[in-house]
């Protein structure tokens, strides 16, 4: 007997494909041969310290935002005296919510989904709601140990924490046949880098603009018509910084920034992103750093950020 990771039915050895979702066990467990020309070998099954690490920040980012709404709903001042409530109502929700996500078909919190890892118990089946509850009960020892409980899965065979060990669970990385693809992808820290030198260029045209706008209004001119440039100003700077990324990104796949450090955006089918795609993903960057969605980057197959999941976009070397 065996359950199927996507579903969680119990099914018999012989069953290969989920009559239930069509859950392919031979396809899936192809990228676990180990051989050096596959993406996936058997230790990459199980999700190591850096995704974990990465999920939780988000996770913790996630629920501080809440955290605060929530307090501001409840009129909840930020003082030396309510810092204990607000602490509780972050612990709580913390505990609630990720002991409900794990219970979900996500079978894990916000965080571990988007960098693509989930929770089993040792069968390979979905946990059940009481051992999620102690196994996110358990991470409070994690505070405890000063976080070695955490650190101990860097060493484990099967990359366990202290509430993996104690309720006999594991974090194992969420396989997709996409995923494996022999692209070069760009490193994050070469992205960081060509956004930050296009950050600088955009801030150049912005100051030039700006100093074009108050040398007119300094002109002597009507009343109106320096009402309207003052009017503007504004929306003028923000369409800019808004369409700048677009409108180079989609002539060929790259910025000044890209184009420095030889790297471009494509879609995920190898083509040339149009000016709709890009500018969706310019839209939604705010998302992306509210929710600390660049951090995927760090840990995807694809390297891609949240941006560019939710576009269907990727980075690569050129």
């Amino acid at each position: 007997m065996h359950g199927c990771p996507k579903c969680g039915r119990i099914l018999t050895e012989e069953v290969n494909i989920c009559p239930y979702c069509h859950y392919n066990f031979d396809e899936i467990n192809a990228f676990f041969i180990k051989d050096k020309t596959k993406t996936f070998l058997e230790d990459q099954k199980y999700a190591g310290l850096i995704k974990r690490l990465v999920a939780g920040l988000i996770d913790i980012y996630l629920i501080a935002l809440l955290t605060y709404g929530l307090s501001y709903a409840l009129k909840i001042e930020i003082t030396k005296h309510s810092i204990l409530a607000i602490v509780l109502i972050f612990l709580s929700l913390y505990l609630f919510l990720n002991t409900i996500m794990e219970r979900t078909k996500l079978r894990g919190s916000i965080g571990k989904y988007l960098v693509g890892i989930k929770v089993l118990d040792k069968e390979e089946n979905p946990e059940s709601i009481l051992i999620s509850f102690i196994r996110n009960l358990a991470k409070f020892l994690n505070i405890i140990t000063l976080g070695l409980g955490f650190l101990i899965c860097a060493g484990t065979k099967k990359k366990q924490t202290l509430g993996d060990l104690v309720t006999k669970t594991y974090v194992v990385t969420d396989i997709k046949i996409s995923d494996k693809d022999e692209r070069p992808f760009s490193n994050p820290f070469k992205r960081l880098c060509a956004f930050i030198l296009d950050l600088l260029v955009l801030a150049l045209i912005l100051y030039g603009i700006n100093w074009l706008l108050i040398y007119f209004t300094g002109l002597n001119i009507s009343e109106d018509l320096n009402m309207i440039i003052d009017q503007i100003t504004i929306p003028l700077t923000l369409l800019i910084a808004l369409l700048y990324f677009p409108l180079i990104e989609s002539r060929k796949g790259t910025t000044f920034g890209k184009n420095l450090l030889k790297i471009k955006t494509i879609t995920l089918n190898d083509k040339k992103p149009g000016f709709f795609r890009l500018f969706f993903k310019q839209i939604i960057l705010l998302v992306e750093i509210i929710t600390l969605g660049f951090l995927l980057a760090i840990v995807t197959p694809k390297r891609q950020t949240l941006s560019n999941r939710l576009s269907k976009t990727v980075v690569v070397d050129m």
